[in-house]
């Protein structure tokens, strides 16, 4: 899910959709039809960041791509690669043991990686640039810094 304003939404299904949703009323306000599985999304300085199989594709609320970056990762990893969220110049990533960084051209920045932490999913930031990833099997929220 991704917080496009106070009252709107952008959530995934498994049919291959991202529906705009306004809270206030729980309806769609449009459907965004995709070509694969989506594994997460962002939305920020008024672009949706639609994660899938290791490519990040930017585009416009009707789904207007404007750019694909790929991200710098062995190929075998990246459909592991779940749940992102932009922060500042970075794009941040989650599979289930690690935490990824990329810059925004999608270069690997830092991985973050211990064996306490698994089946890491969800993942945000803070306006320190701190990063949030929770995980189901521990049910514990793992806190790194901004620098991994």
């Amino acid at each position: 899910m991704a917080e496009i304003d106070s009252n709107t939404v952008a959530v995934y299904d498994h049919d291959r959709n991202i529906h705009i949703m306004k809270l206030s009323t729980g309806s769609d306000i449009s459907s965004i039809q995709l070509w694969g599985f989506c594994s997460g999304i962002s939305y920020t300085n008024k672009s949706l960041y639609v994660l899938s199989q290791g490519i990040i594709f930017v585009m416009d609320l009707t789904g207007k791509v404007s750019s694909s970056i790929h991200l710098s990762i062995d190929i075998e990893d990246s459909d592991d690669i779940r749940h992102i969220t932009v922060n500042r110049d970075r794009f941040i990533c989650t599979d289930k043991t690690s935490i990824y960084c990329f810059s925004l051209e999608g270069k690997l920045m830092w991985k973050f990686k211990h064996p306490k932490y698994e089946y890491l999913r969800q993942v945000t930031t803070d306006d320190e640039g701190n990063i949030y990833a929770t995980s189901i099997v521990t049910n514990a929220v793992t806190v790194v810094s901004g620098d991994g």
